[in-house]
């Protein structure tokens, strides 16, 4: 289990994608090992809660019964019993040894339980980012998958880069449709123009000859 875990965590999302070809099938086999292991470390963190608790209950009835051999040993001196003294005093000793085996033997649970705390916790926020990861992939996939549908229903079964050139053809079309009409009508409206100013020119000239000619006949009867 522990060689599994640090392969689990030391993973990278990323890379596992990135390496995979089928990279939505991937996720969902490390998202099941992911919990697969999780289960196993909480599976693992209860059995030792549940040792631990054992043996705090041996601790706390060796320490009571070190207590019980030293009152014996105390009544036993009062009575002037030294030999059944020294036969408590030994009871008292080896109740306080069971009680040191049993002390290092919860702090020895109480760090492993730390350590499978830790480890829970990385476990779950790995899952929590691939879960992530997942719903992301899942987006992206479908998303594609829309508008791919969407450029082939555009298109009437072409593809979309087919789609996309095509249409990037009738836009270079249409602008130089436009710029042919636009330089037609610009070459019509200069002639327009051109005719309009011509005419003008030519009515200032006849205006012009007529009021000569009305002054000449005038001169010439003076």
């Amino acid at each position: 289990m522990i060689e599994r875990l640090k392969r689990i965590l030391q993973s990278a999302i990323g890379d596992l994608i990135e390496r995979a070809s089928d990279p939505e099938l991937e996720l969902v086999r490390f998202v099941e090992e992911i919990e697969i292991a999780l289960g196993e470390v909480r599976a693992e963190i209860e059995e030792t809660s549940l040792r631990k608790a054992r043996i705090a209950e041996q601790c706390a009835s060796q320490q009571a019964t070190a207590e019980n051999w030293m009152r014996q040993a105390e009544q036993a001196v009062e009575d002037g019993d030294d030999a059944s003294a020294r036969k408590y005093l030994v009871g008292r000793r080896e109740a306080e040894g069971e009680v040191a085996t049993c002390e290092r033997r919860l702090e020895e649970l109480s760090a492993a339980l730390q350590s499978l705390g830790r480890d829970r916790d990385a476990l779950e926020r790995k899952l929590h980012s691939a879960r992530l990861e997942q719903k992301r992939l899942s987006a992206e996939l479908r998303r594609a998958e829309s508008e791919q549908r969407s450029g082939t229903a555009l298109s009437g079964g072409e593809s979309m880069t087919a789609s996309v050139d095509r249409v990037r053809e009738e836009i270079h079309e249409t602008q130089a449709t436009g710029e042919a009409i636009h330089a037609v009508k610009g070459a019509s409206v200069e002639a327009e123009f051109q005719e309009l100013e011509e005419n003008e020119s030519v009515e200032q000239e006849l205006a012009a000859l007529k009021e000569r000619m009305k002054k000449e006949p005038q001169d010439g009867a003076k």
